[in-house]
């Protein structure tokens, strides 16, 4: 899909990202997640999310821009405009929180489960 050069009414773009918004919170089954992803974005541009996700991931774990650059296929410029969005806009930030939360849980309910079985 193209983006139109034309603007949209300030009004209307807030309403659409605003339904866009409220379709991703409500949909808290990841299986669900995946479908709504697959269905509105192409295979390249789900592709670039995740792969967006991951570098900020990375560098979050302290991997090499050589590292990920093996392990993802991207440039160094893209790593780099990755590594300016976490140091600027709080959106990524958030992401990695989750997702550090997220290990952090699974982490402990394997040492639990090894404990009591």
């Amino acid at each position: 899909m193209r983006v139109s050069s034309q603007k949209l009414n300030p009004a209307v773009e807030k309403d659409i990202l605003d339904i866009l918004c409220q379709v991703l919170t409500d949909t808290r089954d990841k299986a669900e997640i995946k479908q709504l992803l697959k269905s509105f974005l192409s295979r390249a541009e789900l592709l670039c999310l995740a792969k967006r996700f991951a570098i900020a991931k990375y560098l979050n774990d302290g991997l090499s821009y050589a590292e990920i650059k093996r392990r993802l296929k991207i440039s160094s410029a893209t790593i780099s405009q990755i590594q300016e969005q976490l140091a600027k806009a709080p959106g990524l930030r958030i992401a990695l929180e989750k997702i550090m939360i997220d290990e952090w849980a699974e982490h402990w309910a394997k040492k639990i489960k090894s404990l009591f079985g």
